[in-house]
């Protein structure tokens, strides 16, 4: 009777195609949130879904996935976000992302940045879901961008019901312009 687990209907996949998701990580070395990551993504169901992992960054983590047989690209372009999301969108066009899934607040701008950019293009633009391993609060800077992104994004996770209250008390970015149907435990 876990209160942060809810139980998932599998709804049937339309068409014989697997769903093509890109899991994006801010960084490839090791913690919480690319551990997660490596769970996802090795067990997830393979009949349904085609994944791959994006890092923003080598490391031991990269590493460990590619280990499991999951395909990895490493977009290292330092802190140049601008070159980031545009090496990511073209990655997300060559492989047809269908969804992208952002793992802490760099992964969060860059892979929600390049979703949007796709769409812009002309592609059909991922579905972006942003899993919320941390506290969000940084920069009045980083603040303000999360203010314009997480409108697009289409799914916020928080790992735990204290994220959840970081994210709507100290933030109160999600209680002022997020979906409220956006926020997932």
């Amino acid at each position: 009777d876990d209160p942060c687990v809810t139980p998932m209907t599998h709804l049937p996949v339309a068409g014989p195609q697997r769903v093509r998701v890109v899991q994006v990580m801010a960084t490839g070395t090791n913690g919480g949130a690319q551990e997660h990551v490596y769970n996802l993504v090795t067990r997830i169901d393979r009949e349904r879904f085609d994944v791959s992992v994006v890092a923003l960054s080598p490391g031991s983590a990269v590493r460990k996935i590619e280990r499991a047989g999951i395909p990895v690209c490493v977009i290292d372009t330092g802190d140049d976000d601008g070159a980031a999301v545009a090496e990511l969108a073209a990655y997300l066009a060559t492989v047809r992302a269908q969804v992208v899934h952002n793992h802490m607040y760099r992964a969060e701008v860059v892979g929600t940045k390049a979703a949007i950019a796709l769409g812009e293009a002309g592609h059909r633009r991922p579905w972006v879901v942003s899993t919320v391993h941390s506290s969000r609060v940084r920069s009045s800077e980083d603040q303000d961008e999360l203010r314009r992104l997480t409108p697009r994004i289409d799914h916020v996770v928080a790992v735990s019901k204290a994220i959840e209250r970081k994210i709507a008390e100290a933030e109160k970015i999600l209680r002022e312009i997020a979906k409220p149907e956006g926020l997932l435990i």
